[in-house]
């Protein structure tokens, strides 16, 4: 199976948001610092024009996120019929929600109940 993973706007969003409130802080550490001069030339607050680059980390972002997944799934089934095996190959976080979501267990292993419920993980 194959598919295609969407960027996300929230994620755009909140990472330029992110990038404005670290540059502006930068300019604030360096607008208060010894190095407001730079030989002749006095910066002050032109620090503070670095958050002007915040959308562009949004853009980015939106630029480089989709990407498509490839998840490939094999089931046998013994001579019997009784039990059957699934094999499947797919990204990590993919494969672990597919296994909580059909309550399935790697082969040869046991899943131990934690202390936390499953919808805080």
């Amino acid at each position: 199976f194959k598919g295609n993973v969407e960027a996300s706007k929230s994620n755009a969003f909140f990472l330029s948001f992110c990038t404005f409130v670290g540059t502006g802080t930068l300019a604030l550490v360096l607008s208060n610092s010894p190095l407001n001069n730079i030989g002749p030339i006095e910066i002050g607050s032109w620090y503070y024009l670095m958050t002007l680059s915040a959308p562009f980390a949004g853009l980015y972002y939106w630029n480089n996120a989709p990407k498509e997944d490839e998840v490939r799934v094999r089931l046998q089934t013994t001579d019997d019929e009784l039990e059957t095996e699934v094999t499947v190959q797919a990204p990590k976080e993919k494969l672990e929600i597919f296994m909580r979501t059909m309550n399935y267990n790697e082969k040869g292993m046991v899943r131990v109940k934690g202390i936390l419920p499953d919808q805080f993980i």
